[in-house]
């Protein structure tokens, strides 16, 4: 490589850290009387800048919330159609032992004597919705 091509190579290198060393060792007294000059108002650009990324950070959020929202409620919807689910947790429970004594292969985990859930009782229906040995009605197959 020629001195020439490495000199070019860092020249922009030279005067990023020339700028840089300016900016560090500039006074905030000299900064802040370049941006009046170029703003006028120094701290209400500040707070006009800040109030413009705090619109962004909200407007992402929100577009953030709407999408689960839509996921939350696309996923409800699904739920709902097994009705099986918006069944009280004793007649899920009920579905359960009924499955489980018409499918003698169907075996299910030791509890340790804690309580079956509402949430343990969907995901085992659904589960035997998805192993075919309900229907999403509650019906033996």
């Amino acid at each position: 490589m020629t001195q020439d091509k490495k000199n070019e190579r860092l020249l922009p290198e030279a005067i990023i850290d020339l700028l840089v060393e300016d900016i560090i060792e500039s006074s905030d007294e000299n900064i802040l009387e370049e941006a009046r000059i170029k703003y006028g108002n120094a701290p209400a650009e500040a707070e006009r800048i800040r109030s413009l990324i705090a619109s962004a950070i909200i407007r992402a959020k929100k577009e953030q919330f709407l999408l689960a929202k839509k996921e939350l409620n696309a996923s409800r919807s699904a739920k709902s159609e097994n009705q099986i689910l918006n069944f009280s947790l004793d007649t899920k429970k009920a579905l359960i032992n009924k499955a489980k004594e018409h499918t003698p292969s169907l075996t299910l985990a030791a509890r340790n004597g804690e309580e079956l859930t509402e949430n343990d009782a969907n995901c085992f229906l659904q589960d035997l919705i998805d192993l075919g040995v309900l229907d999403k009605d509650g019906n033996l197959k």
